[in-house]
């Protein structure tokens, strides 16, 4: 199985609402050359608890609890797996909190392959998938992506015209004046796109 291959697996492991995006961004980046291997999608909570330990010492996680960035309950998972692990606290990461759009469904983290992150990032941009952390630069949210927009083949496009067409003409009948004059127009513009 190639990385394209691979990458749409995982993507599908995101909230069903943002397939349609995922698809149209993992396609186009792998057609520009910029190819990337998707590390991690859905996140339990216990993985969270043990990235939460990451750089971080044991007041760090405790001040978070404080600062409302994560539960207490989460916390004291998190210490327990800092005192299981004590190197964890010497990682320099520390990017992760309680609230992570990971256990949603809503998010991925990256790796580039060939090609460069910021093409990545202005190719997600334009299907309303980024990256808000500064600090973890392979991440990518969805949780701005909107509802698939709805493509219309030709007959229902006319079809809809036709429907338009019928109302302006009937707003016609029933006003005078320049509100009648403003409707004419309304009807020659769609007249001309038909």
């Amino acid at each position: 199985m190639n990385l394209l291959e691979q990458g749409r697996k995982k993507l599908y492991a995101l909230q069903p609402n943002t397939h349609w995006a995922a698809e149209l961004w993992i396609t186009e980046c792998f057609g520009s050359g910029n190819h990337f291997k998707i590390n991690e999608v859905y996140r339990t909570q216990d993985r969270q608890n043990y990235l939460i330990a990451h750089g971080r010492t044991e007041e760090d996680i405790w001040q978070l609890a404080i600062d409302g960035w994560i539960s207490s309950e989460n916390a004291r998972e998190a210490v327990k797996k800092l005192r299981v692990n004590p190197r964890l606290s010497k990682r320099n990461i520390s990017t992760w909190t309680d609230r992570s759009f990971h256990k949603q469904r809503l998010a991925c983290d990256i790796q580039v392959v060939s090609g460069s992150l910021g093409a990545i990032s202005k190719i997600a941009a334009k299907y309303s998938i980024f990256n808000p952390l500064a600090g973890d630069r392979g991440h990518f949210q969805f949780n701005k992506v909107p509802a698939r927009p709805l493509t219309l083949n030709g007959e229902a496009r006319l079809k809809r015209a036709r429907r338009a067409l019928s109302r302006i003409n009937n707003w016609i009948k029933k006003t005078t004046g320049r509100v009648r004059e403003a409707y004419k127009r309304k009807k020659e513009r769609l007249l001309k796109r038909i």
